[in-house]
């Protein structure tokens, strides 16, 4: 009897799974009955300290990491509008698809869009435009991150989303994440016939330890890409710290070169009461170990530190509803010094 049960509810899951429906009331489970669509979003207003500068003469637009080393004008914008479909076809299968609006560029953007299967209670995998699993800033969501912006490092080394296929492995205190991706960045072409290989391992120590890895390689442009992290998030009663280490030779975001390039970041956070956070966070970026500007302060090339005091007030922790503000302090180690010190301050709402 309990091997025949057993054959007949996979039966059922592998009709639902492949074929999407045998019947309806085949991938019903729990009371729930697919398919099943869930829509959650967010929505992110933000000031932007015109003291932080532009990245360029012809841009107006306020740089959001690195140097800005042309005049800026204080910019208030919609920084993102997300919403998040889900259609649930049974408990084991679903299709996502992530859509994202801002003042900035002026254009909506398809995210993510892929097919989940949960293969196994420890197994999944997704095929489709999905976030890579490289290291931790570059994976989490921009509606929980600390900062207002993430480290410069982290937008120079993660190509946050990109399309291929990709394999979940979670068993116990172990975490892993692998990926075959196109490589070029958030696109569903590839200007070559080589692929990229990224994937992420994270252990939890206890419960208030967790420490991982990441890796990508593979080529953009036809450059070599070849990156490593290594991460740490510890959590414990109203105490937060995170940091992370990450290298790279080759291409990167920031230099858009092959060369040398490394950076860290470390964040501490500390919950006040239910409503109020105060945070610092500090990173350091090197883009091109390789060269330096000294006569012009270069955003591709100069090695540059960011300080950050943060204050998040929440009216809401989840789905987040919160004011952040931001004061950044930014000290450049080589090329022309800036006066980049400046605030940001977003509104979040998420639903």
């Amino acid at each position: 009897m309990f091997l025949a049960h057993s054959f007949d509810l996979m039966f059922k899951k592998i009709l639902c799974l492949v074929a999407l429906q045998a019947s309806w009331a085949a991938c019903e489970e729990g009371g729930s009955t697919y398919p099943m669509l869930i829509n959650r979003g967010q929505i992110h207003v933000q000031f932007d300290d015109g003291a932080r500068g532009a990245a360029r003469s012809d841009d107006p637009a306020i740089v959001l990491n690195g140097l800005g080393p042309f005049p800026a004008q204080d910019h208030l914008s919609l920084r993102r509008l997300r919403t998040f479909t889900s259609l649930r076809f049974n408990p084991d299968l679903e299709l996502n698809n992530e859509l994202n609006f801002d003042t900035r560029s002026n254009q909506v953007s398809v995210l993510d869009l892929y097919l989940r299967g949960q293969v196994t209670p420890e197994l999944n995998v997704r095929a489709g435009m999905f976030k890579v699993p490289f290291g931790w800033e570059g994976l989490r969501s921009s509606g929980s991150t600390n900062t207002i912006e993430v480290s410069d490092v982290t937008k120079a080394f993660s190509q946050f989303r990109d399309s291929g296929l990709a394999m979940g492995y979670e068993h116990g205190p172990w975490l892993a994440q692998i990926a075959v991706v196109q490589g070029q960045g958030g696109v569903w072409t590839d200007i070559d016939s080589a692929k990229d290989v990224i994937g992420r391992v994270s252990y939890q120590v206890n419960p208030h330890l967790l420490v991982g890895g990441s890796f990508h390689l593979g080529s953009y442009d036809r450059l070599p890409v070849q990156q490593y992290g290594l991460e740490m998030q510890y959590h414990e009663g109203p105490w937060k710290v995170e940091a992370e280490v990450l290298t790279s030779q080759g291409w990167n975001n920031a230099a858009k070169v092959s060369s040398r390039a490394n950076g860290y970041y470390a964040a501490v956070v500390h919950q006040l009461d239910e409503r109020n956070d105060l945070l610092v966070h500090f990173d350091r970026f090197e883009p091109n170990r390789d060269l330096q500007d000294l006569m012009e302060a270069n955003n591709g090339a100069n090695t540059r530190n960011r300080l950050v005091l943060g204050w998040n007030y929440y009216w809401k922790r989840k789905p987040a509803h919160r004011l952040m503000v931001n004061y950044e302090i930014v000290n450049e180690e080589e090329g022309p010094r800036l006066s980049n010190n400046g605030f940001r301050i977003r509104y979040q709402f998420g639903w």
